[in-house]
Parts: C-alpha cells; sequence; structure tokens
C-alpha cells in the first residue's frame, strides 16, 4: 500500500498527469510448493486501462518477481502464470 502510495505521488509528478495505479488484490499464497506473493494492479490514465499482474515468488535462496502487462487483467493473470509454471529453479549455494 505504501508502494502504491508513493508510485502515485511519483507518476502524478512525471510529464504525463493524471496518471494513477491501482491497487486491484494483493495476496500472500504458494506457488509450486514456494511461499509468494500475487498482486493485481492497474494503470490508468493513458488512453485506456493497463493491466499489471505480478508474482514475488521465494525460491530457495532467491526472490523471484515476474510481471506481465497487458489490456486485460485475464490476460496478464495467464501470462504471468505461464511464466511460474515455466521457471526452472536450479539452486547453487554461494561459497563461503
Amino acid at each position: 500500500p505504501a508502494a502504491v502510495e508513493q508510485a502515485n505521488l511519483n507518476a502524478a509528478s512525471s510529464m504525463t498527469p493524471g496518471r494513477k495505479i491501482e491497487r486491484l488484490s494483493s495476496t500472500a499464497t504458494e506457488v509450486r510448493g514456494y511461499p509468494a506473493v500475487a498482486q493485481d494492479m492497474r494503470f490508468v490514465g493513458g488512453k485506456e486501462p493497463v493491466y499489471m499482474s505480478k508474482l514475488t515468488m521465494f525460491v530457495k535462496s532467491a526472490m523471484v518477481d515476474i510481471a506481465s502487462y497487458s489490456l486485460s487483467l485475464e490476460t496478464a493473470r495467464r501470462n504471468r502464470d505461464l511464466f511460474a509454471r515455466g521457471l526452472e529453479v536450479e539452486d547453487t549455494p554461494l561459497p563461503r
């Protein structure tokens, strides 16, 4: 929520007046057995709204962000999920 408010402040001071970011949903979930946060946002103020569906996965020793943008929320979610399913995880510990 605070990040969205800050992004709106930044967008308001950008060269495109009237732009706004709306958070549609945010939830803690599990994807492929890993904890994750799923977020959906709508960017308004352009010719038509653009949707972003973002997934932040905590995969072993890494944090993985997958974001998909589309004019349709359903398409953004579908593409995000396709990338998440295709993710191949190889965890290589850092040398000590």
